[in-house]
């Protein structure tokens, strides 16, 4: 009888024990409900069961590094001073002027600085500038916006882009 009795028993947890494995509260394979009881007010949620599986451990946020363009400019001699992956945007800045002068710019000024993108200049009887993250759009922008001034001359001075880098984890 003694033998029987186990056997009913064991037999009887095998077919309760699915029903116990339903019973998490909601939470996924692998993590059981804690927090206020179910129905009660209160934070729930869920954690993993101690010897589950071990979750996958989160990556780190890839980091980039910005880089920088700046445009100097001397109009009244159609001289265009340009630097391009500058760390800082004042370094950037401080280069396209002795660009522009070194191009033989006398009155040069910084023009634009951005991070990050493409820009396009195009030339005519104006200056038209386009930043874009697309270097194509960019250039297509400045020229479509120099022809609407009926202008025959119009030409691309300078179209680049400085993009981010990615910073390498080091742990």
């Amino acid at each position: 009888m003694p033998r029987t009795l186990v056997f009913l028993f064991l037999t009887l947890g095998v077919l309760l024990l699915p029903l116990r494995a339903h019973a998490e509260g909601g939470c996924p394979d692998g993590y059981y409900p804690i927090g206020a009881p179910a129905g009660q007010q209160g934070p729930q949620g869920c954690a993993p069961i101690p010897g589950s599986e071990p979750t996958p451990k989160q990556q780190e946020p890839e980091q980039w590094e910005e880089h920088w363009i700046s445009l100097a400019i001397d109009p009244t001699r159609g001289v265009l001073g340009v630097d391009t992956d500058e760390v800082y945007s004042n370094a950037a800045e401080l280069d396209a002027m002795i660009d522009c002068k070194e191009r033989g710019g006398v009155k040069c000024r910084t023009w634009q600085t951005f991070k990050n993108t493409c820009a396009a200049v195009v030339v005519g009887r104006d200056y038209q500038l386009v930043i874009d993250t697309d270097l194509d759009q960019a250039e297509d922008a400045a020229m479509q916006a120099c022809r609407r001034q009926q202008d025959a001359t119009c030409q691309v001075m300078y179209a680049g882009c400085s993009r981010p880098i990615p910073l390498k984890n080091s742990y």
